[in-house]
């Protein structure tokens, strides 16, 4: 399927615009629009939103290994993105379940890593226009 994803500018050497900062690294998001193409990377983002948007409103009520693999997954898909600080904050809560951390410590952490993921994604959607297309027709 085509999504009509387009960056903001047309990048130049794998950069749409020159944004870096501890929130967003479009260099890193660069790298791998070249890689996957406009079209993927498109798709892939709003993908990687919804659900990391949906699934951070309850991830508190999931038990120690359920945050540690999400966070896990999410430290992995988010580095594709360039969202440094989601990145550093997903590690972090990684290593505070695997390290026995008491669980309302690990959700204090998770209630501002819910904030620094809001924040990213608004400097990301700078450099990343939303599908308007991502999802399969279901036309017949």
């Amino acid at each position: 399927y085509t999504t009509g994803f387009r960056p903001l500018m047309k990048p130049a050497n794998g950069v749409c615009f020159k944004m870096n900062n501890a929130l967003f690294d479009e260099k890193e998001a660069g790298q791998y629009l070249s890689i996957f193409g406009e079209d993927k990377m498109g798709c892939l983002w709003q993908e990687f939103l919804q659900d990391t948007t949906e699934t951070l409103e309850t991830i508190e009520s999931q038990d120690r290994e359920d945050i540690r693999l999400k966070f896990h997954s999410w430290r992995s898909s988010a580095k594709v993105f360039g969202l440094k600080s989601f990145v550093q904050q997903c590690e972090n809560i990684e290593n505070m379940a695997i390290n026995g951390e008491n669980i309302e410590n690990i959700k204090k952490t998770i209630d501002n890593c819910k904030k620094i993921f809001h924040n990213a994604q608004k400097e990301a959607n700078r450099f990343f226009k939303r599908c308007s297309y991502g999802k399969i027709s279901d036309a017949k």
